[in-house]
């Protein structure tokens, strides 16, 4: 036969369902379904060395089912070109859920609209960037170190149950609560005004080294000792007994207007003026 088998019209078929023909051997061109108005072939089957090709004029990309030497399957392109057993060029839209037993890696953006739930691990090994706000509901669990390189702001309490390490500074800007001990174990610092409103206790030494300034009562229940100068530049008001144990150099005058009781001997070692003075030189 050297020419086309052309059918009368268009009702005319191979074979029947009962006599259907036992193989066709067509070559490796491609099998034209239906055709448009325009003339226009709807859809092509064929099949080259990237597996069965499925070519529609209904949508913008072909179809290629399966590669029989990769065992992949390109969407979008061919799959003789794939990069894996599932290769989509251009967006993937899945109406229902789609479950994925083993791993799964994204080269690139990952972008979910709606709400995600995980219900097990979210493991990642690599920087995480967020643009905008993590809102966590319920309890975070963090086994490692958690490292912020900008500023974080916290609209409720920061509860930490154990231990906390600063490498560096904490900067706190308004009032801090603390409801309980604060224990400093090495040497703190304190740039500007330290205001206690209520009672400080200290078990061991408190250790000065500069100029103190006390802008009201300085309250001492039990024995203080100093082991350098009291410098007062003002006066002081004593209720109660000043014991000096040892010897006391007075630099200037002492003046006492009350009542002065010795108990024991005074001793000047130098020169001494008193001036004294009686009812009638007081009237003179």
């Amino acid at each position: 036969m050297d020419d086309n088998i052309v059918p009368g019209n268009n009702n005319v078929t191979l074979g029947t369902p009962s006599n259907p023909f036992k193989a066709a051997y067509i070559s490796g061109n491609s099998l034209h379904l239906g055709s448009a108005a325009n003339g226009e072939d709807v859809s092509v089957l064929s099949l080259d060395n990237s597996g069965l090709v499925i070519t529609t004029n209904d949508v913008s990309f072909d179809v290629i089912t399966f590669h029989r030497a990769s065992a992949s399957t390109g969407i979008g392109k061919r799959s003789d070109s794939t990069s894996a057993n599932l290769d989509v060029s251009g967006s993937l839209l899945a109406s229902g859920r789609g479950d994925i037993v083993g791993d799964v890696s994204f080269g690139s953006t990952f972008t979910v609209v709606d709400a995600t739930t995980l219900e097990s691990t979210l493991q990642v090994d690599k920087a995480v960037t967020m643009s905008s706000i993590l809102s966590i509901v319920g309890d975070v669990s963090m086994n490692a170190a958690l490292s912020v390189g900008g500023a974080t702001t916290i609209d409720s309490t920061l509860q930490v149950d154990k231990a906390t390490t600063l490498s560096s500074t904490l900067d706190v800007t308004a009032a801090t609560i603390l409801a309980s001990t604060l224990e400093v174990q090495n040497d703190a610092s304190l740039n500007t005004a330290l205001s206690v409103g209520g009672a400080v206790t200290m078990d061991s030494t408190l250790q000065v080294d500069k100029a103190t300034t006390l802008s009201s009562t300085l309250d001492v229940s039990e024995a203080t000792t100093l082991l350098s100068t009291l410098d007062v530049s003002k006066a002081t008001i004593l209720e109660s007994t000043l014991e000096v144990r040892n010897d006391a150099s007075l630099n200037t005058a002492l003046s006492v207007g009350g009542a002065v009781t010795m108990d024991s001997t005074l001793q000047v070692d130098l020169g001494t003026t008193c001036l004294l003075y009686t009812s009638d030189a007081a009237d003179e």
